[in-house]
């Protein structure tokens, strides 16, 4: 059980007994991410955005209509 504090649990790692690099490696990893996602969700933006463009001689010509 969790908290339980028996006689056969694994002593409990703190983030102060932790080492270094290890601390590095998983912030390294949580920024790695965050910046892969941040690019797919820029070229996703990017890529919804050309969709949705129409060619000069299809756009409409609100607020000068032909008279």
């Amino acid at each position: 059980m969790a908290g339980g504090g028996g006689a056969g649990d694994a002593p409990e790692i703190t983030l102060e007994h932790t080492p270094t690099w290890i601390v590095a490696s998983v912030c390294s990893v949580i920024v790695l991410i965050s910046l892969l996602f941040e690019r797919l969700l820029h070229r996703l933006g990017k890529r919804l955005s050309k969709g949705r463009r129409k060619p000069a001689r299809h756009a409409p010509s609100w607020p000068y209509h032909a008279r």
